[in-house]
């Protein structure tokens, strides 16, 4: 069974930025109505998505099982997100121990983990809150911070794990190719109900199912079928998104009280971070998302008030393994004096475009160029 929970993270914020954010959303919210018409949005993919196995076992060394099961759960996921087409690169899976999974350095620029606790880990983190496996989003842009977690467990109260793990990438590549939130979970749900009660049956799952084989294993795995529309769908050429003439005409207008020294840079970032978005704003109003898997014998009301009060605490115990550079922080971008700050020449684009001396697409591209190198996000 799958459940679905999406929930807003909690910033303070003077008055003075908290008006700033609102004028522009709210622009944008307007503006983008008019012209978004497809089912997905469109997807701006500067480079390939980069991913990362990690099994995390409770010996002190991996054992030899624990090796073989992280070789198979990688040559799956890669298998998996190739039959999606998905433009993609991948560091090279781990198995750590626990312990030693404290010192793990994600790389800077990974878009996604997936981790795998082997059964007594998994036991202990997972199927305590009745779940077997989940997928974590956070922060308004989809190309970034997706986390998979899963159980190496065995399947008398849950799916199979290779299931759960492409029930979670589905929900990954649909989420970072922008389809909508309900859409997903209505899809990803309509998949996973039909192998459940096949499953339960002990009736035929070949209708509902793909199979992807392991080399490692030597075998074939049922894993979910493909939602077809999305296939290559982020290989295609960029759509190009036109920018609502009253978007242009207000971020011109808080550029122009920038120079005038009335909002810091941080102001200026937040409010041209919207500008850098465009379709995708969406996300902005559904910050973090999280879907799992839970057991067969529970009612999925009951997990979700488990996991809701699990993620309502300061540190959440379901999220510490997730790398922090995959969970959105956007202070560490905004935050008054970073190092990250508002580059010299950037101020200087900023003065011709108020000056009309360089075009709105031209400095759209600049802002873009922001975006992709992780200096530009809303907040």
């Amino acid at each position: 069974m799958i459940i679905n929970l999406i929930s807003n993270f909690d910033h303070t914020i003077t008055m003075e930025r908290l008006s700033l954010v609102v004028i522009i959303a709210a622009t944008f919210m307007l503006a983008a109505s008019s012209f978004v018409t497809n089912e997905a949005f469109a997807n701006h993919l500067s480079e390939d998505m980069s991913w990362q196995l990690v099994y995390i076992t409770h010996n002190s060394v991996c054992s030899n099982y624990d090796i073989q099961k992280t070789r198979m759960y990688s040559e799956i996921s890669s298998s998996y997100l190739n039959e999606y087409q998905l433009a993609n690169s991948q560091y090279d899976a781990l198995c750590v121990n626990q312990f030693a999974y404290s010192d793990y350095q994600a790389p800077s620029d990974l878009d996604m983990i997936i981790l795998v606790y082997d059964k007594d880990i998994g036991r202990q983190e997972l199927n305590s809150l009745k779940i077997g496996g989940y997928y974590h989003h956070t922060g308004p842009d989809i190309k970034q911070n997706h986390a998979i977690v899963i159980c190496d467990c065995p399947t008398f109260d849950y799916s199979s794990p290779v299931w759960i793990l492409s029930h979670e990438l589905s929900h990954f590549v649909l989420t970072s190719n922008g389809y909508d939130v309900q859409v997903v979970e209505d899809l990803v749900h309509e998949y996973d109900a039909a192998y459940d009660q096949c499953t339960l049956t002990q009736t035929s799952c070949s209708a509902s199912v793909l199979k992807i084989r392991s080399d490692t294993a030597a075998y074939s795995y049922s894993v979910m079928p493909l939602y077809e529309p999305a296939i290559g769908s982020n290989s295609q050429e960029t759509v190009k998104e036109e920018l609502p003439i009253q978007v242009l005409e207000l971020s011109k207008v808080i550029t122009k009280w920038w120079t005038q020294e009335k909002i810091s840079d941080a102001d200026l970032f937040n409010a041209l971070g919207f500008m850098s978005v465009g379709n995708s704003l969406y996300n902005y109003m559904n910050p973090e998302i999280i879907t799992a898997d839970s057991s067969f014998d529970v009612d999925d009301e009951y997990v979700k008030k488990l996991l809701k009060a699990d993620l309502e605490k300061e540190n959440p115990e379901i999220l510490s393994r997730i790398p922090q550079n995959l969970l959105s922080n956007d202070d560490l971008i905004f935050g008054e004096g970073n190092s990250k700050g508002m580059p010299a020449w950037f101020k200087t684009t900023i003065q011709w475009w108020v000056d009309g001396e360089i075009s709105d697409d031209e400095f759209k591209r600049s802002v873009d160029f922001l975006r992709d190198e992780g200096l530009l996000r809303p907040r």
